[in-house]
Protein backbone atom coordinates (compact mmCIF):
# COMPACT_ATOMS: atom_id res chain seq x y z
CA UNK A 1 0.00 0.00 0.00
CA UNK A 2 1.15 4.02 -1.15
CA UNK A 3 0.15 6.10 0.89
CA UNK A 4 0.33 8.68 -1.69
CA UNK A 5 -0.71 6.77 -4.77
CA UNK A 6 -3.43 3.90 -5.50
CA UNK A 7 -2.64 1.40 -7.60
CA UNK A 8 -5.49 -0.84 -9.58
CA UNK A 9 -4.40 -3.83 -11.34
CA UNK A 10 -5.19 -5.48 -13.95
CA UNK A 11 -8.40 -3.36 -15.15
CA UNK A 12 -10.02 -4.42 -18.09
CA UNK A 13 -9.92 -2.37 -21.60
CA UNK A 14 -12.30 -3.55 -24.75
CA UNK A 15 -11.20 -3.17 -27.75
CA UNK A 16 -13.34 -2.70 -30.68
CA UNK A 17 -12.86 -6.24 -31.64
CA UNK A 18 -14.11 -7.48 -28.66
CA UNK A 19 -10.70 -8.64 -27.31
CA UNK A 20 -9.50 -7.76 -23.46
CA UNK A 21 -6.77 -5.86 -22.82
CA UNK A 22 -5.44 -5.10 -19.42
CA UNK A 23 -3.82 -2.64 -17.55
CA UNK A 24 -2.60 -1.33 -14.12
CA UNK A 25 -3.32 2.41 -13.01
CA UNK A 26 -1.02 4.51 -10.85
CA UNK A 27 -3.64 7.35 -9.36
CA UNK A 28 -1.99 9.90 -7.32
CA UNK A 29 -4.45 10.21 -4.29
CA UNK A 30 -5.60 14.15 -5.08
CA UNK A 31 -9.27 14.82 -5.34
CA UNK A 32 -8.72 16.34 -8.72
CA UNK A 33 -8.18 15.77 -12.70
CA UNK A 34 -4.69 14.71 -13.49
CA UNK A 35 -2.94 14.42 -16.98
CA UNK A 36 -1.82 10.82 -17.75
CA UNK A 37 1.13 9.23 -19.32
CA UNK A 38 0.49 5.68 -21.02
CA UNK A 39 2.72 2.59 -21.70
CA UNK A 40 1.65 0.38 -24.00
CA UNK A 41 3.99 -2.80 -23.16
CA UNK A 42 5.10 -6.52 -24.96
CA UNK A 43 7.29 -7.02 -21.84
CA UNK A 44 5.52 -7.15 -19.10
CA UNK A 45 3.38 -4.15 -17.54
CA UNK A 46 4.13 -5.19 -14.08
CA UNK A 47 7.27 -4.41 -14.68
CA UNK A 48 6.95 -1.40 -16.89
CA UNK A 49 10.47 -0.99 -18.29
CA UNK A 50 11.58 -0.12 -14.55
CA UNK A 51 15.04 -1.47 -16.11
CA UNK A 52 15.67 1.84 -17.25
CA UNK A 53 12.70 4.00 -16.63
CA UNK A 54 12.04 5.16 -13.03
CA UNK A 55 9.08 2.98 -11.60
CA UNK A 56 5.68 4.45 -12.52
CA UNK A 57 4.92 5.25 -8.87
CA UNK A 58 7.93 7.87 -9.17
CA UNK A 59 5.86 9.19 -12.23
CA UNK A 60 2.74 9.05 -10.53
CA UNK A 61 4.14 11.35 -7.69
CA UNK A 62 5.78 13.79 -9.73
CA UNK A 63 1.66 14.55 -10.47
CA UNK A 64 0.40 12.33 -13.42
CA UNK A 65 -1.82 9.28 -13.34
CA UNK A 66 0.22 6.42 -15.27
CA UNK A 67 -1.37 3.70 -17.12
CA UNK A 68 0.35 0.74 -17.92
CA UNK A 69 -0.85 -2.15 -20.78
CA UNK A 70 -0.14 -5.43 -21.88
CA UNK A 71 -0.64 -5.14 -25.11
CA UNK A 72 -2.74 -7.54 -27.57
CA UNK A 73 -1.54 -11.00 -27.16
CA UNK A 74 0.88 -10.44 -24.28
CA UNK A 75 1.28 -11.27 -20.87
CA UNK A 76 -2.64 -10.68 -19.13
CA UNK A 77 -4.19 -9.00 -22.45
CA UNK A 78 -6.04 -11.30 -24.42
CA UNK A 79 -5.53 -11.92 -28.33
CA UNK A 80 -2.35 -12.87 -30.73
CA UNK A 81 0.49 -10.51 -30.43
CA UNK A 82 2.51 -10.04 -34.14
CA UNK A 83 4.76 -6.60 -33.61
CA UNK A 84 2.60 -3.60 -34.61
CA UNK A 85 -0.19 -4.70 -36.34
CA UNK A 86 -2.89 -4.20 -34.06
CA UNK A 87 -1.33 -1.21 -32.01
CA UNK A 88 -2.58 1.92 -33.78
CA UNK A 89 -6.03 1.07 -33.41
CA UNK A 90 -5.43 -0.58 -29.77
CA UNK A 91 -3.97 2.60 -28.82
CA UNK A 92 -6.63 4.91 -30.27
CA UNK A 93 -8.89 2.44 -28.40
CA UNK A 94 -7.48 2.77 -25.27
CA UNK A 95 -7.30 6.83 -25.65
CA UNK A 96 -10.95 6.46 -25.73
CA UNK A 97 -11.42 4.30 -22.60
CA UNK A 98 -9.03 6.84 -20.56
CA UNK A 99 -11.12 9.75 -21.78
CA UNK A 100 -14.00 8.24 -19.84
CA UNK A 101 -12.40 7.95 -16.49
CA UNK A 102 -13.61 10.37 -13.94
CA UNK A 103 -9.83 10.96 -12.35
CA UNK A 104 -7.96 11.78 -15.92
CA UNK A 105 -7.97 15.10 -17.80
CA UNK A 106 -8.29 16.17 -21.13
CA UNK A 107 -4.14 15.62 -21.31
CA UNK A 108 -3.04 12.12 -22.09
CA UNK A 109 0.91 11.31 -23.29
CA UNK A 110 2.45 8.39 -24.09
CA UNK A 111 5.67 7.21 -23.30
CA UNK A 112 8.12 3.97 -23.83
CA UNK A 113 11.54 2.84 -25.47
CA UNK A 114 12.33 0.67 -28.00
CA UNK A 115 8.70 -1.22 -29.02
CA UNK A 116 6.85 1.04 -27.16
CA UNK A 117 8.46 3.79 -28.67
CA UNK A 118 7.60 2.41 -32.04
CA UNK A 119 3.81 1.98 -31.17
CA UNK A 120 3.71 5.87 -29.84
CA UNK A 121 4.52 6.73 -33.50
CA UNK A 122 1.70 4.57 -35.06
CA UNK A 123 -0.20 5.93 -32.32
CA UNK A 124 0.58 9.59 -32.92
CA UNK A 125 -0.36 9.46 -37.29
CA UNK A 126 -3.60 8.65 -36.41
CA UNK A 127 -4.34 12.38 -35.41
CA UNK A 128 -6.54 11.62 -31.73
CA UNK A 129 -7.15 14.88 -30.24
CA UNK A 130 -6.48 13.12 -26.97
CA UNK A 131 -2.89 12.39 -27.18
CA UNK A 132 -1.32 15.75 -26.20
CA UNK A 133 2.56 14.15 -26.56
CA UNK A 134 4.76 11.53 -26.93
CA UNK A 135 8.36 10.75 -26.09
CA UNK A 136 9.40 7.81 -28.42
CA UNK A 137 12.73 6.55 -27.16
CA UNK A 138 15.21 4.40 -28.57
CA UNK A 139 13.13 3.33 -31.51
CA UNK A 140 12.71 3.40 -35.19
CA UNK A 141 9.12 3.75 -36.75
CA UNK A 142 8.50 0.42 -38.04
CA UNK A 143 9.55 -3.51 -38.03
CA UNK A 144 11.26 -3.63 -41.60
CA UNK A 145 14.65 -1.59 -39.60
CA UNK A 146 14.60 -3.83 -36.77
CA UNK A 147 14.78 -6.97 -39.16
CA UNK A 148 16.94 -5.61 -42.40
CA UNK A 149 19.88 -3.36 -42.98
CA UNK A 150 20.51 -3.29 -46.44
CA UNK A 151 18.57 -6.56 -47.53
CA UNK A 152 21.29 -7.89 -44.72
CA UNK A 153 19.37 -9.65 -41.68
CA UNK A 154 20.01 -8.07 -38.45
CA UNK A 155 21.04 -11.73 -36.93
CA UNK A 156 21.89 -11.25 -33.41
CA UNK A 157 18.91 -8.72 -32.98
CA UNK A 158 16.39 -10.46 -34.56
CA UNK A 159 17.37 -13.82 -32.80
CA UNK A 160 17.71 -12.96 -29.24
CA UNK A 161 14.26 -10.83 -29.69
CA UNK A 162 12.52 -13.30 -31.01
CA UNK A 163 13.17 -16.28 -28.84
CA UNK A 164 13.41 -13.92 -25.84
CA UNK A 165 9.39 -13.32 -26.73
CA UNK A 166 8.88 -16.89 -27.35
CA UNK A 167 10.25 -17.82 -23.82
CA UNK A 168 7.80 -15.25 -22.19
CA UNK A 169 4.73 -16.27 -24.12
CA UNK A 170 6.12 -19.52 -22.92
CA UNK A 171 5.98 -18.78 -19.37
CA UNK A 172 2.83 -17.29 -19.05
CA UNK A 173 1.04 -20.34 -20.89
CA UNK A 174 3.51 -22.76 -18.59
CA UNK A 175 4.68 -24.42 -21.22
CA UNK A 176 7.81 -26.07 -19.44
CA UNK A 177 8.77 -27.91 -22.29
CA UNK A 178 8.99 -24.69 -24.51
CA UNK A 179 10.06 -23.07 -21.52
CA UNK A 180 13.23 -25.97 -21.36
CA UNK A 181 13.67 -25.43 -24.91
CA UNK A 182 13.91 -21.65 -25.09
CA UNK A 183 15.56 -21.21 -22.31
CA UNK A 184 18.69 -23.50 -23.25
CA UNK A 185 18.76 -21.13 -26.55
CA UNK A 186 18.99 -18.04 -24.84
CA UNK A 187 21.76 -19.12 -23.02
CA UNK A 188 23.86 -20.78 -25.99
CA UNK A 189 22.55 -17.80 -28.05
CA UNK A 190 26.04 -17.97 -30.20
CA UNK A 191 24.72 -21.54 -30.79
CA UNK A 192 21.39 -20.29 -32.45
CA UNK A 193 23.31 -17.18 -34.28
CA UNK A 194 25.92 -20.38 -36.33
CA UNK A 195 22.56 -21.97 -37.25
CA UNK A 196 22.09 -22.94 -40.82
CA UNK A 197 19.66 -23.07 -42.41
CA UNK A 198 18.39 -19.70 -40.55
CA UNK A 199 14.58 -21.05 -41.34
CA UNK A 200 15.35 -24.36 -39.08
CA UNK A 201 15.72 -21.90 -36.24
CA UNK A 202 15.47 -24.87 -34.03
CA UNK A 203 14.09 -22.85 -30.65
CA UNK A 204 11.27 -21.72 -32.44
CA UNK A 205 10.43 -24.04 -35.00
CA UNK A 206 10.24 -27.11 -32.01
CA UNK A 207 8.10 -24.95 -30.06
CA UNK A 208 5.51 -23.12 -33.14
CA UNK A 209 6.29 -20.00 -31.54
CA UNK A 210 7.17 -16.38 -32.63
CA UNK A 211 6.14 -16.85 -36.49
CA UNK A 212 6.70 -13.33 -37.59
CA UNK A 213 10.57 -14.80 -37.10
CA UNK A 214 10.09 -16.82 -40.38
CA UNK A 215 7.37 -14.19 -41.90
CA UNK A 216 10.09 -11.91 -42.00
CA UNK A 217 13.00 -14.03 -42.92
CA UNK A 218 10.90 -14.10 -46.38
CA UNK A 219 10.47 -10.47 -47.45
CA UNK A 220 14.24 -8.84 -47.28
CA UNK A 221 12.87 -6.09 -49.10
CA UNK A 222 10.03 -3.30 -48.17
CA UNK A 223 7.39 -5.28 -50.23
CA UNK A 224 3.18 -4.86 -49.08
CA UNK A 225 3.61 -7.11 -46.09
CA UNK A 226 5.47 -4.75 -44.37
CA UNK A 227 2.71 -2.00 -44.94
CA UNK A 228 1.24 -3.22 -41.69
CA UNK A 229 4.17 -2.98 -39.83
CA UNK A 230 5.45 0.88 -41.23
CA UNK A 231 4.54 3.99 -40.30
CA UNK A 232 5.96 4.69 -43.95
CA UNK A 233 7.36 7.85 -45.22
CA UNK A 234 3.83 9.24 -45.84
CA UNK A 235 2.79 8.30 -41.94
CA UNK A 236 5.26 11.37 -40.94
CA UNK A 237 2.93 14.00 -41.92
CA UNK A 238 0.00 12.59 -40.12
CA UNK A 239 2.13 13.32 -36.78
CA UNK A 240 0.91 16.62 -35.38
CA UNK A 241 1.74 16.09 -31.54
CA UNK A 242 4.92 17.52 -29.64
CA UNK A 243 7.36 14.79 -29.76
CA UNK A 244 10.61 14.30 -27.43
CA UNK A 245 12.63 11.45 -29.31
CA UNK A 246 15.54 10.18 -28.08
CA UNK A 247 18.53 7.44 -28.33
CA UNK A 248 22.10 6.38 -27.85
CA UNK A 249 24.81 6.43 -30.28
CA UNK A 250 25.53 2.94 -29.73
CA UNK A 251 21.42 2.19 -29.80
CA UNK A 252 20.78 -0.40 -32.64
CA UNK A 253 18.03 2.00 -33.66
CA UNK A 254 20.08 5.10 -33.72
CA UNK A 255 20.28 5.69 -36.86
CA UNK A 256 16.27 5.47 -37.18
CA UNK A 257 15.83 7.82 -34.40
CA UNK A 258 17.12 10.37 -35.89
CA UNK A 259 15.53 10.14 -39.64
CA UNK A 260 12.32 10.21 -37.20
CA UNK A 261 13.24 13.78 -35.94
CA UNK A 262 14.96 14.82 -39.51
CA UNK A 263 11.58 13.81 -40.74
CA UNK A 264 9.72 15.87 -38.18
CA UNK A 265 12.08 18.80 -37.51
CA UNK A 266 10.35 21.09 -39.49
CA UNK A 267 7.85 21.42 -36.54
CA UNK A 268 8.83 23.35 -33.08
CA UNK A 269 7.26 21.09 -31.11
CA UNK A 270 9.72 17.96 -31.74
CA UNK A 271 13.02 17.91 -29.94
CA UNK A 272 16.16 15.85 -29.83
CA UNK A 273 18.47 14.34 -26.84
CA UNK A 274 21.31 11.48 -27.94
CA UNK A 275 23.67 10.01 -25.55
CA UNK A 276 26.18 7.74 -25.62
CA UNK A 277 24.19 4.76 -24.59
CA UNK A 278 23.84 1.58 -25.84
CA UNK A 279 20.11 0.05 -26.35
CA UNK A 280 19.95 -0.63 -22.93
CA UNK A 281 21.29 -0.01 -20.13
CA UNK A 282 21.83 3.58 -20.42
CA UNK A 283 24.97 3.97 -18.06
CA UNK A 284 27.76 6.01 -18.77
CA UNK A 285 29.71 2.64 -18.87
CA UNK A 286 28.96 1.44 -22.62
CA UNK A 287 30.65 -1.35 -24.13
CA UNK A 288 34.92 -1.15 -22.91
CA UNK A 289 34.24 2.69 -22.60
CA UNK A 290 33.78 5.34 -19.58
CA UNK A 291 32.41 8.44 -20.58
CA UNK A 292 32.43 9.51 -17.19
CA UNK A 293 29.56 11.29 -14.78
CA UNK A 294 28.40 13.44 -17.66
CA UNK A 295 27.08 10.43 -19.05
CA UNK A 296 24.61 9.49 -16.35
CA UNK A 297 21.16 9.01 -17.46
CA UNK A 298 18.91 11.99 -17.27
CA UNK A 299 16.17 10.81 -19.20
CA UNK A 300 13.92 10.83 -16.25
CA UNK A 301 13.87 14.20 -15.40
CA UNK A 302 13.93 15.73 -19.32
CA UNK A 303 10.62 13.57 -18.98
CA UNK A 304 8.97 14.87 -16.56
CA UNK A 305 10.03 18.74 -17.48
CA UNK A 306 8.63 17.73 -21.07
CA UNK A 307 5.11 16.59 -20.08
CA UNK A 308 4.76 19.13 -17.68
CA UNK A 309 4.93 21.58 -20.33
CA UNK A 310 2.35 19.78 -22.84
CA UNK A 311 0.29 18.08 -20.80
CA UNK A 312 0.04 20.65 -17.13
CA UNK A 313 1.10 23.71 -18.81
CA UNK A 314 -0.55 23.16 -22.10
CA UNK A 315 2.42 24.13 -24.08
CA UNK A 316 2.41 27.95 -23.08
CA UNK A 317 5.74 29.57 -21.44
CA UNK A 318 9.20 28.53 -22.82
CA UNK A 319 9.86 24.53 -22.45
CA UNK A 320 13.17 24.31 -20.46
CA UNK A 321 14.88 22.03 -22.85
CA UNK A 322 17.26 22.88 -25.55
CA UNK A 323 15.84 21.54 -28.80
CA UNK A 324 18.71 19.48 -29.77
CA UNK A 325 20.73 17.93 -27.10
CA UNK A 326 24.19 15.68 -28.15
CA UNK A 327 26.51 14.02 -26.59
CA UNK A 328 29.92 14.39 -28.23
CA UNK A 329 32.20 11.44 -27.59
CA UNK A 330 35.70 11.93 -26.94
CA UNK A 331 35.18 14.94 -25.16
CA UNK A 332 32.52 13.20 -23.04
CA UNK A 333 30.18 16.23 -22.83
CA UNK A 334 27.03 17.48 -23.63
CA UNK A 335 26.17 19.96 -26.28
CA UNK A 336 23.11 22.24 -27.14
CA UNK A 337 22.25 22.88 -31.05
CA UNK A 338 19.36 24.35 -32.71
CA UNK A 339 18.89 21.81 -35.35
CA UNK A 340 19.73 18.03 -36.95
CA UNK A 341 21.86 17.72 -39.43
CA UNK A 342 23.81 19.99 -37.71
CA UNK A 343 24.05 23.09 -40.41
CA UNK A 344 27.38 23.72 -40.26
CA UNK A 345 28.69 20.27 -40.91
CA UNK A 346 30.88 19.88 -43.93
CA UNK A 347 30.82 16.55 -46.43
CA UNK A 348 34.86 15.75 -45.59
CA UNK A 349 36.01 12.67 -48.45
CA UNK A 350 38.28 10.58 -47.63
CA UNK A 351 39.78 8.30 -50.62
CA UNK A 352 40.38 4.94 -50.47
CA UNK A 353 44.45 4.13 -51.38
CA UNK A 354 46.65 1.03 -51.36
CA UNK A 355 49.55 -0.67 -53.75
CA UNK A 356 47.05 -3.75 -53.60
CA UNK A 357 47.11 -4.97 -49.83
CA UNK A 358 45.18 -3.15 -48.13
CA UNK A 359 44.58 -6.85 -46.19
CA UNK A 360 44.85 -6.55 -42.35
CA UNK A 361 46.57 -4.00 -40.09
CA UNK A 362 49.93 -5.71 -41.64
CA UNK A 363 48.70 -3.97 -44.88
CA UNK A 364 49.37 -0.98 -46.68
CA UNK A 365 45.97 0.35 -47.07
CA UNK A 366 45.25 4.68 -45.97
CA UNK A 367 43.04 7.38 -46.08
CA UNK A 368 43.29 10.40 -47.62
CA UNK A 369 41.72 13.90 -49.25
CA UNK A 370 43.61 12.71 -52.16
CA UNK A 371 42.12 11.03 -55.34
CA UNK A 372 43.46 7.94 -56.27
CA UNK A 373 45.09 7.87 -59.50
CA UNK A 374 46.33 4.43 -61.12
CA UNK A 375 45.82 2.11 -58.08
CA UNK A 376 45.97 -1.76 -58.29
CA UNK A 377 42.70 -3.31 -57.08
CA UNK A 378 42.54 -5.13 -52.58
CA UNK A 379 41.41 -8.47 -52.82
CA UNK A 380 40.64 -10.82 -50.13
CA UNK A 381 38.61 -14.10 -50.13
CA UNK A 382 35.30 -13.95 -48.49
CA UNK A 383 34.17 -17.58 -46.62
CA UNK A 384 31.03 -17.68 -45.39
CA UNK A 385 31.94 -20.46 -42.99
CA UNK A 386 34.41 -18.21 -41.33
CA UNK A 387 32.96 -15.05 -41.22
CA UNK A 388 34.67 -12.00 -39.55
CA UNK A 389 33.51 -12.11 -35.90
CA UNK A 390 31.74 -9.31 -34.48
CA UNK A 391 33.53 -7.27 -31.63
CA UNK A 392 30.97 -4.13 -30.46
CA UNK A 393 28.25 -2.65 -32.59
CA UNK A 394 24.98 -1.57 -32.78
CA UNK A 395 22.91 -5.11 -31.52
CA UNK A 396 20.38 -6.28 -29.03
CA UNK A 397 19.82 -6.89 -26.52
CA UNK A 398 21.76 -8.93 -24.17
CA UNK A 399 25.20 -7.24 -23.84
CA UNK A 400 27.10 -10.32 -22.72
CA UNK A 401 25.98 -12.23 -26.07
CA UNK A 402 24.99 -10.10 -28.72
CA UNK A 403 27.60 -7.62 -30.43
CA UNK A 404 26.96 -4.34 -28.41
CA UNK A 405 28.87 -0.67 -27.82
CA UNK A 406 32.65 0.55 -28.29
CA UNK A 407 35.55 -2.13 -28.70
CA UNK A 408 39.05 -2.54 -29.94
CA UNK A 409 38.59 -3.58 -33.18
CA UNK A 410 42.45 -4.74 -33.66
CA UNK A 411 41.85 -8.39 -32.43
CA UNK A 412 39.53 -8.57 -36.67
CA UNK A 413 41.78 -6.08 -38.05
CA UNK A 414 44.49 -8.90 -37.34
CA UNK A 415 42.53 -10.97 -39.99
CA UNK A 416 43.46 -11.01 -44.23
CA UNK A 417 39.61 -10.70 -44.90
CA UNK A 418 39.83 -7.62 -43.53
CA UNK A 419 41.01 -4.42 -45.43
CA UNK A 420 42.26 -1.64 -43.09
CA UNK A 421 42.34 1.75 -44.29
CA UNK A 422 43.85 4.82 -42.40
CA UNK A 423 44.36 8.06 -42.27
CA UNK A 424 47.71 9.91 -40.93
CA UNK A 425 47.54 10.78 -37.50
CA UNK A 426 45.71 14.25 -37.38
CA UNK A 427 47.58 17.44 -36.76
CA UNK A 428 44.42 18.69 -34.62
CA UNK A 429 41.21 17.54 -33.23
CA UNK A 430 38.41 16.61 -35.50
CA UNK A 431 34.57 16.28 -34.57
CA UNK A 432 32.30 14.18 -36.65
CA UNK A 433 28.44 14.80 -36.17
CA UNK A 434 25.88 13.07 -38.37
CA UNK A 435 25.58 10.54 -41.33
CA UNK A 436 28.60 8.92 -42.58
CA UNK A 437 28.68 7.29 -45.45
CA UNK A 438 30.60 5.33 -48.04
CA UNK A 439 31.13 5.08 -51.62
CA UNK A 440 32.36 1.95 -52.84
CA UNK A 441 33.56 0.40 -55.81
CA UNK A 442 33.52 -3.74 -55.89
CA UNK A 443 33.83 -6.97 -57.66
CA UNK A 444 33.13 -10.33 -56.74
CA UNK A 445 33.34 -13.21 -57.96
CA UNK A 446 30.20 -14.61 -56.89
CA UNK A 447 26.33 -13.68 -57.79
CA UNK A 448 25.33 -12.62 -54.52
CA UNK A 449 27.29 -11.74 -51.76
CA UNK A 450 27.90 -8.68 -48.80
CA UNK A 451 30.18 -6.06 -48.57
CA UNK A 452 30.50 -4.45 -44.77
CA UNK A 453 32.08 -1.13 -43.72
CA UNK A 454 32.77 0.15 -40.15
CA UNK A 455 33.98 3.68 -38.92
CA UNK A 456 36.51 3.48 -36.16
CA UNK A 457 38.53 5.75 -34.25
CA UNK A 458 42.12 5.16 -33.87
CA UNK A 459 43.54 6.56 -30.37
CA UNK A 460 46.96 7.62 -30.35
CA UNK A 461 47.71 4.74 -27.77
CA UNK A 462 46.58 2.32 -31.03
CA UNK A 463 43.43 1.49 -29.35
CA UNK A 464 40.75 0.57 -32.71
CA UNK A 465 37.16 1.74 -31.58
CA UNK A 466 34.57 1.16 -33.54
CA UNK A 467 32.05 3.87 -34.03
CA UNK A 468 29.66 2.97 -36.32
CA UNK A 469 28.84 0.05 -39.71
CA UNK A 470 26.73 -1.16 -41.94
CA UNK A 471 26.47 -4.53 -44.73
CA UNK A 472 24.84 -4.32 -48.07
CA UNK A 473 23.79 -7.24 -50.24
CA UNK A 474 24.24 -7.02 -53.27
CA UNK A 475 22.68 -9.98 -56.48
CA UNK A 476 19.66 -11.36 -54.95
CA UNK A 477 17.16 -10.64 -56.70
CA UNK A 478 14.95 -9.82 -53.31
CA UNK A 479 17.30 -7.53 -52.25
CA UNK A 480 19.10 -3.83 -53.15
CA UNK A 481 21.33 -4.91 -55.93
CA UNK A 482 20.62 -6.89 -59.46
CA UNK A 483 22.90 -9.94 -59.85
CA UNK A 484 26.52 -9.65 -59.79
CA UNK A 485 28.05 -10.60 -62.71
CA UNK A 486 31.98 -12.05 -62.53
CA UNK A 487 34.43 -9.35 -61.89
CA UNK A 488 31.51 -6.87 -63.01
CA UNK A 489 32.57 -3.10 -61.11
CA UNK A 490 29.63 -2.34 -59.33
CA UNK A 491 29.13 1.46 -57.48
CA UNK A 492 27.71 1.07 -53.68
CA UNK A 493 26.68 4.06 -52.02
CA UNK A 494 24.88 3.60 -48.95
CA UNK A 495 25.14 4.79 -45.00
CA UNK A 496 27.67 3.43 -42.44
CA UNK A 497 26.24 5.19 -39.17
CA UNK A 498 25.57 8.10 -37.28
CA UNK A 499 27.64 9.17 -34.72
CA UNK A 500 29.23 12.50 -32.67
CA UNK A 501 32.57 11.84 -32.02
CA UNK A 502 35.87 13.88 -31.41
CA UNK A 503 38.87 12.23 -32.97
CA UNK A 504 41.20 14.22 -30.72
CA UNK A 505 44.85 15.14 -32.02
CA UNK A 506 47.25 12.09 -32.96
CA UNK A 507 44.50 10.12 -33.64
CA UNK A 508 43.61 8.34 -37.22
CA UNK A 509 40.65 7.56 -38.83
CA UNK A 510 40.10 4.13 -39.78
CA UNK A 511 37.51 2.37 -42.57
CA UNK A 512 37.33 -1.45 -42.22
CA UNK A 513 35.85 -3.20 -45.53
CA UNK A 514 35.03 -6.92 -45.58
CA UNK A 515 32.04 -8.78 -45.87
CA UNK A 516 30.96 -10.25 -42.92
CA UNK A 517 30.21 -8.99 -39.22
CA UNK A 518 28.97 -11.73 -37.49
CA UNK A 519 26.34 -12.18 -35.69
CA UNK A 520 25.75 -8.74 -36.21
CA UNK A 521 24.56 -9.93 -39.62
CA UNK A 522 23.74 -13.16 -40.91
CA UNK A 523 26.04 -14.57 -43.20
CA UNK A 524 25.84 -14.36 -46.80
CA UNK A 525 26.57 -17.56 -48.63
CA UNK A 526 27.43 -16.25 -51.63
CA UNK A 527 24.76 -18.43 -53.63
CA UNK A 528 21.41 -17.76 -55.23
CA UNK A 529 20.11 -20.93 -53.68
CA UNK A 530 21.51 -20.85 -50.10
CA UNK A 531 20.50 -23.88 -47.95
CA UNK A 532 23.10 -25.12 -45.51
CA UNK A 533 26.55 -24.95 -44.93
CA UNK A 534 26.62 -26.92 -47.09
CA UNK A 535 25.95 -24.87 -49.97
CA UNK A 536 28.36 -22.39 -49.30
CA UNK A 537 30.97 -20.86 -51.79
CA UNK A 538 34.10 -18.95 -51.34
CA UNK A 539 34.08 -15.30 -52.87
CA UNK A 540 37.34 -13.33 -54.25
CA UNK A 541 36.47 -10.05 -53.36
CA UNK A 542 38.03 -6.50 -55.09
CA UNK A 543 37.88 -3.40 -53.89
CA UNK A 544 38.98 -0.42 -56.36
CA UNK A 545 40.00 3.28 -56.17
CA UNK A 546 41.39 4.37 -59.39
CA UNK A 547 40.66 7.62 -60.35
CA UNK A 548 37.86 6.04 -62.19
CA UNK A 549 36.42 3.84 -58.96
CA UNK A 550 37.27 6.32 -56.48
CA UNK A 551 36.28 4.75 -53.31
CA UNK A 552 35.40 7.02 -50.81
CA UNK A 553 34.72 7.29 -47.00
CA UNK A 554 32.30 10.69 -46.42
CA UNK A 555 32.27 12.12 -42.87
CA UNK A 556 29.95 15.38 -41.58
CA UNK A 557 32.96 17.46 -40.01
CA UNK A 558 32.00 20.22 -37.93
CA UNK A 559 34.21 22.91 -38.42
Amino acid sequence: MDPDVEIATNVRVVMRDGAVLRADVYRPRVDRRLPALLLRIPYNKELAQSYVYAHPLWYARQGFVVVVQDVRGRYRSDGAFYPLRQEADDAVDTLAWLGTLPFIGEAVGMYGFSYPGKAQLLAAARGDPRLAAIAPGFCGSGMYATAFTNGAFNLAMMVSWSIQLALDEARWQRDRRACQILSDALETLPRQYATLPLRDLAPLRATGRSQFFFDMLDHPVRDAFWRDLELGAGGFEAIGVPGLHFGGWYDTFVSETLRTFEHLSGREDQFLLVGPWLHLPWSPWVGETDFGDAARCEIDEVQVRWFRHWLVDGGRGELDLPRVRIFVMGRNEWRSEAEWPLGRARDVTFFLHSGGRANSLNGDGSLSADPPGNEPADMFAYNPLDPVPSLGGHSCCFPHQAPMGPCDQRAVEARNDVLVYSSRRLEAPMEVTGHARVRLFVASSAATTDFTVKLVDVHADGRAVNLCESVFRVGQATSPGRLLRDDEVRELAFEVGVTSNWFGGGHRVRLEVSSSNFPMYDRNLNTLSPSDEWSAVVATQRVFHTAEFASALILPVVG
